[in-house]
């Protein structure tokens, strides 16, 4: 999917591990490809989704198939800050869902933080609604369970 937003040109596609590794999210700190196998290991229809400006790795969006219910499940994204608020994120979500569609799931989910509120405020207007809250210690810890439907329409054989 390619799509220009702001005067800057986002191309999404298929990426590696270590394409993902190279985008620099200082909410996750330095992530390790050990830290991707263990969570994908065994995970037949994994997703992973590089966004690329100027040919430079921007963004990254990992999904798979969780919990066996018909969704897919948005496990990590993240954006590089120069790149927020450019469409980065509504472009990777837009390519996830048409991949969601052609395995057949219904819907996405994603959990994230109470403290992430772009990341809320992003999912809650582009059409996510709030199926779950998971209780920490402190609340601005609490995880955040969303899903978004998939038009069945778009879910096509």
């Amino acid at each position: 999917i390619n799509a220009e937003y702001m005067g800057k040109m986002v191309a999404v596609g298929p990426g590696s591990l270590e394409q993902i590794l190279s985008v620099c999210v200082p909410e996750f700190g330095s992530l390790e490809t050990s830290f991707f196998q263990q969570r994908l290991s065994g995970q037949p229809h994994a997703t992973l989704l590089i966004a690329s400006a100027l040919g430079e790795p921007v963004g990254y969006l990992v999904a798979y198939d969780r919990y066996r219910d018909g969704s897919l499940y948005v496990w990590m994204t993240g954006t590089a800050p120069l790149y927020r608020r450019c469409g980065v994120l509504k472009t990777m979500v837009a390519a996830v869902e048409a991949e969601a569609s052609r395995l057949m799931k219904n819907s996405l989910t994603i959990k994230t933080r109470n403290n992430r509120r772009e990341m809320l405020s992003f999912l809650v207007a582009d059409g996510w609604e709030f199926t779950a809250v998971e209780t920490r210690t402190s609340s601005s810890e609490n995880r955040i369970c969303l899903r978004k439907s998939l038009s069945p329409h778009n879910n096509v054989m």
